[in-house]
């Protein structure tokens, strides 16, 4: 098993929940992904425009590390301060 499939499966042993994850394509570029919380399971949308490349597993895991702090309806972007990720060629504001 992968080291992102076994993760998947602690957390809904330990948050009690089914995990889904769904990668997704969305216009705005800015986008990373969501997590939301339907009736006994979890959503995970991520964004996955680029095959082959595996950025997706730091969303995924970013997203179940809240998940597990006790969040359940989370999105993350691109400008998110929580994050310290901002757009391409934006600065970080004073």
């Amino acid at each position: 098993m992968d080291p992102l499939s076994r993760r998947v499966q602690e957390v809904e042993a330990r948050c009690g929940v089914r995990i889904v994850l769904r990668a997704v394509h969305v216009p705005e570029q800015s986008f990373r992904g969501r997590l939301e919380r339907r009736g006994g399971r979890v959503i995970i949308e991520y964004r996955d425009d680029t095959p082959g490349f595996f950025w997706h597993q730091d969303i995924i895991g970013e997203l179940l590390d809240r998940l597990e702090r006790g969040e359940d309806n989370v999105t993350l972007c691109d400008d998110d301060p929580e994050t310290g990720r901002f757009p391409a060629g934006a600065q970080e504001p004073q």
